[in-house]
């Protein structure tokens, strides 16, 4: 008897690699799962053989070992952020060989969600698709994408994700994060791809407290994102005013006579601008004039302008 790596199982068959990393193809038993380690029985052999394989048994129980660590070791990391917030742990042979939760929502979708085992875009296609995770595409607006580790996937994943939720007329953001930012994020129990998020909503308010951001949804962090943009361009720009002033005159003898026409500039209030608008926004100007005139009669007076 020797034990195997369950690599595939399509339509009855399976793929397996057997212990010293050689491949092959035998009938799928029932129970078996990617990712399952199995006993397959060999062939019989001659002593002469048997011998043989003896001799080659210290070699089988590392090959065995090495395959087995190289299969269950993760070399990348995928976080999907809607409302749920989930992660997939990936191989270096794509497949997913373990999922985290980061919120109630996310561990309500992995309770129905087996994706253990898949190639990661068959797991993404599952997910994405799937009637537990619809209601939450729906109701919110946003999708986070992170991966971490591979950074080929980024694009691959990006296009896949949108070409599945474009139904849902989403904004995607698609994130690289490094080890450190990983690290940060799981310290505060979150996925990669919210703790960027919260980070720039961070940059925008200092006073922000990471606690009461780690079991939200994306949704959540990047409306209050939005919210700081709008009000920061609604409040841009001042804008000049012209004020023309008519001058009133103070002397006693000819007031009939001596009247200043003045022409002030003033300076006005903010106006109010749409974010991304390539418009000026308008403003009200209140012009102070000083305004010089010169009478009739014999007097050069001084009138006071205003708006």
């Amino acid at each position: 008897m020797k034990t195997a790596l369950v690599m595939e199982i399509n339509t009855g068959s399976a793929l397996v690699m057997k212990t010293g990393g050689e491949f092959m193809t035998l009938p799928a038993q029932k129970g078996w799962r990617i990712g399952d380690v199995v006993t397959i029985a060999e062939k019989k052999r001659s002593f002469k053989a048997l011998y043989a394989a003896v001799a080659c048994l210290a070699i089988v129980l590392l090959g065995s070992f090495g395959g087995h660590q190289l299969y269950f070791t993760e070399t990348a990391l995928v976080g999907v952020d809607i409302n749920p917030s989930i992660e997939l742990s990936l191989n270096r042979f794509d497949r997913v060989i373990g999922t985290a939760f980061y919120n109630e929502d996310g561990e309500d979708v992995l309770s129905v969600v087996d994706l253990k085992g898949m190639k990661y875009d068959a797991a993404l296609e599952t997910l994405l698709q799937s009637d537990v995770l619809r209601p939450y595409l729906e109701d919110n607006d946003y999708l986070d994408i992170t991966v971490s580790g591979n950074d080929q996937l980024e694009a691959q994943i990006q296009n896949q994700a949108q070409t599945l939720t474009s139904s849902y007329g989403l904004q995607m953001y698609c994130h690289r994060a490094d080890e450190e930012v990983v690290a940060e994020a799981h310290a505060h129990s979150m996925t990669p791809g919210r703790y960027l998020a919260f980070l720039e909503l961070q940059a925008l308010d200092p006073d922000v407290d990471i606690e009461d951001y780690t079991s939200c949804g994306v949704g959540q962090i990047r409306r209050e994102i939005e919210a700081h943009h709008q009000n920061r361009y609604g409040q841009q720009g001042g804008h000049n005013g012209q004020g023309n002033g008519s001058g009133a005159d103070d002397s006693p003898l000819l007031p009939s006579e001596n009247g200043g026409q003045g022409g002030g500039h003033g300076h006005g209030a903010n106006g109010t601008a749409d974010p991304g608008s390539s418009q000026p926004s308008s403003g009200n100007g209140q012009g102070g004039a000083q305004g010089h005139g010169r009478g009739q009669g014999w007097d050069y007076e001084h009138g006071k302008g205003h708006d």
